[in-house]
């Protein structure tokens, strides 16, 4: 999953986790949506992940299926 770290993974559950649940659900919906979400919540990660956004949406999305 790109350059994301153990930490970076637990910032984005942790600002998952604070999102009610309609928002996650729009969240995750997507990769896009997912993308626009870490852009504007977790810029930083965002960079590090943009290349390869993929993989780390579709984990996230098994996480809280």
């Amino acid at each position: 999953m790109s350059d994301v770290d153990d930490q970076d993974r637990r910032d984005i559950i942790n600002a998952l986790d604070r999102e009610n649940p309609a928002a996650r659900t729009r969240i995750l919906a997507t990769p896009d949506a997912f993308s626009d979400w870490l852009r504007s919540t977790l810029y930083l990660i965002f960079l590090k992940a943009r290349d390869d956004l993929e993989p780390l949406w579709a984990w996230l999305r098994l996480a809280y299926a």
